[in-house]
């Protein structure tokens, strides 16, 4: 019985990952289109194009409500929510999970901040959703620890191939970076999920690629650069990683206010550098890549 309960929990956390994409990128570009002002006529364009339309103090103004949104909601968040926990920390004690309504108030401001232009990127939203999902169901289900882990980083990955219509990509991730085993059981319901989630979240947002790559000629000089270019990133990453890990966590320590205020300013900031990517028509003159007064009276 205990097993029906895991892989019924699992097939759930599929659908539930396909459902979260669904609803998770929709509102995305509603908010995208709603704030810039195309995509009018139904017609497709990306957001580069779609915010290169939109007048100067138009962008600047949704920026810096991004900004704002992102400074208050995350000072909200610290102020009156209970503390968040990432995946990989639930992974470690899985059976205290995430919270779930600030689970899903942080998914909220992730998806709007994004759908304002704001440099995060969008897959972690609906891993957390799927994962807060999951464990709330899971817990309900009597799981055991070992269940539960397996549950919450199916579901995240779940989460993860809804929205980048990615199923094999997601199964590697879960076994590789969330559960970091090879068991039978972890191949199968990663597999599962990832497929599931997949499946439902084509239904409403179709099968489409989400990134389109330009043609790239393989030739020799290129695979040598990568068999050269690939150990160095990966001690590099290592390395980065065993310093952060022994950096005293007093130095990260900010205070609500100085948090909130951080976030404010480092959205503005991207006003600039967002209006410079979005707003360059085809002028290549150096004197116009960093004038912030110029990009914001573009039309």
């Amino acid at each position: 019985m205990g097993r029906r309960k895991l892989w019924f929990a699992l097939a759930a956390a599929g659908v539930i990952g396909g459902l979260v994409g669904i609803v998770l990128t929709e509102l995305m570009h509603f908010i995208r289109h709603t704030a810039y002002g195309y995509d009018a006529d139904g017609a497709y364009i990306s957001f580069r194009e779609g915010v290169a339309q939109a007048f100067g103090m138009r962008r600047v103004a949704m920026l810096t409500l991004c900004g704002a949104i992102a400074g208050g909601g995350w000072w909200l968040l610290k102020r009156f929510g209970k503390p968040q926990i990432e995946i990989k920390a639930a992974l470690k004690q899985p059976l205290q999970g995430l919270p779930f309504l600030t689970t899903v108030f942080h998914v909220l401001l992730q998806i709007i901040t994004v759908g304002l232009g704001s440099p995060l990127g969008r897959e972690v939203a609906p891993r957390e959703m799927t994962a807060a999902f999951a464990f709330a169901g899971g817990r309900r289900l009597g799981l055991d620890e070992g269940e539960m882990r397996l549950l919450i980083a199916c579901a995240s990955g779940a989460g993860l191939a809804a929205v980048y219509n990615v199923p094999l990509a997601s199964t590697l991730f879960i076994l590789e970076a969330m559960l970091g085993v090879w068991t039978q059981q972890a191949v199968a319901a990663a597999l599962l999920t990832s497929v599931i989630a997949t499946a439902v979240a084509r239904i409403g947002l179709g099968d489409v690629q989400q990134y389109h790559p330009a043609n790239l000629a393989v030739n020799t000089s290129l695979l040598w650069f990568s068999a050269v270019i690939g150990p160095i990133l990966g001690a590099t990453a290592v390395f980065f990683r065993r310093t952060a890990q022994n950096s005293p966590s007093s130095s990260a320590t900010i205070s609500n206010h100085s948090l909130g205020r951080l976030y404010v300013c480092t959205h503005r900031c991207d006003c600039r550098l967002v209006s410079r990517n979005f707003g360059q028509r085809q002028s290549r003159q150096p004197t116009d890549f960093w004038r912030f007064d110029r990009l914001a009276i573009q039309p």
